[in-house]
């Protein structure tokens, strides 16, 4: 979960707003924070290398000591309790650099989570989510959740899956496909539409569990399930729904990667393509019409030359 600050200018990254949670921060320390432009684990983990000095630095950031309490025992509080978001975005950003080091030796294996953290993700999930059911349809394998985190960790970006790559609990796994590395021809069978959105909400929930993006209407993935659902009743057929996600998500990864000064979250991308990008439901529905008229023609018999 995050902290339920109402930010006013910048915004720190998710995953410090879920330490903030985690450390049970007041809304004024959280402000303090974004403030002071501490808004990414990377910077928070570069205060110090001891508890003192992070909050000296802190001290010295912040400039005025009235912000941290109105007597000293309030400031000595506060700052205790910003060392401790310190100590876990340090904590943090070591885990992640040595986990990022023993992909890049192998990029080929897919790392295990572990099932305590895999639990963990659930249940923050469920616990800031309430309002959602996680089915067995809808919720995400540990081995996928596994692998985006890989790809993530490998190229700092969200990679694009085909939806047939997105696995979930109900899938029936082979012992194949429990092996810890990418198989590109492993995929599951697409049979209906209900099918391509269960498997694309797995693909936003499990983001969430990653920290990489809210699955959330003002992230985008809601919205875009919302919009995907609408444009499917009107635009019906299997083929035509894929065809649709894939340029959509196809953009949003490009932008990601190729522009990530301008768009530098999965969620900024996203926003950016079905804000700015509309014209792109228009051409599947246009390139699905030239298909089946290219489909209609070749079947159509062959008049006899005279």
């Amino acid at each position: 979960m995050v902290d339920k600050t109402s930010y006013t200018g910048a915004v720190p990254d998710l995953a410090v707003r879920q330490i903030f949670d985690r450390q049970k921060l007041l809304e004024n320390l959280c402000l303090l924070m974004a403030d002071s432009s501490l808004l990414s684990i990377e910077r928070i983990a570069m205060l110090g290398d001891t508890i003192s000095q992070a909050k000296t630095t802190l001290k010295a950031i912040v400039n005025d000591d009235t912000k941290f309490g109105a007597d000293n025992a309030a400031r000595e509080l506060s700052l205790t309790l910003l060392a401790a978001v310190w100590k876990a975005s340090a904590a943090f950003q070591d885990h992640t650099a040595a986990r990022r080091a023993k992909m890049e030796e192998d990029p080929s294996k897919i790392p295990e989570i572990r099932g305590e953290d895999h639990a963990e993700f659930r249940e923050t999930f469920v616990s800031a989510h309430p309002d959602v059911i996680l089915t067995y349809m809808r919720e995400p394998r540990r081995t996928f959740v596994e692998r985006i985190y890989r790809d993530y960790m490998v190229h700092g970006s969200v990679s694009y899956y085909e939806v047939a790559e997105m696995r979930t609990r109900s899938d029936r796994l082979t012992s194949e496909d429990l092996l810890k590395v990418v198989q590109h021809d492993n995929k599951a069978a697409i049979a209906a539409e209900s099918d391509v959105l269960d498997r694309l909400r797995a693909f936003f929930v499990a983001l969430e569990y990653l920290n990489i993006c809210d699955f959330t209407f003002a992230a985008g993935p809601l919205r875009y399930l919302s919009e995907l659902e609408e444009w499917r009743h009107e635009n019906r057929g299997l083929s035509l729904l894929l065809s649709v996600d894939n340029l959509i998500r196809k953009k949003v990864v490009k932008l990601n990667s190729d522009k990530r000064k301008l768009f530098p979250t999965f969620s900024d991308a996203l926003l950016e393509v079905l804000k700015n990008h509309k014209q792109l439901w228009n051409d599947a529905r246009s390139s699905a019409e030239v298909e089946k008229f290219q489909q209609a023609r070749a079947s159509a018999p062959q008049t006899p030359a005279k």
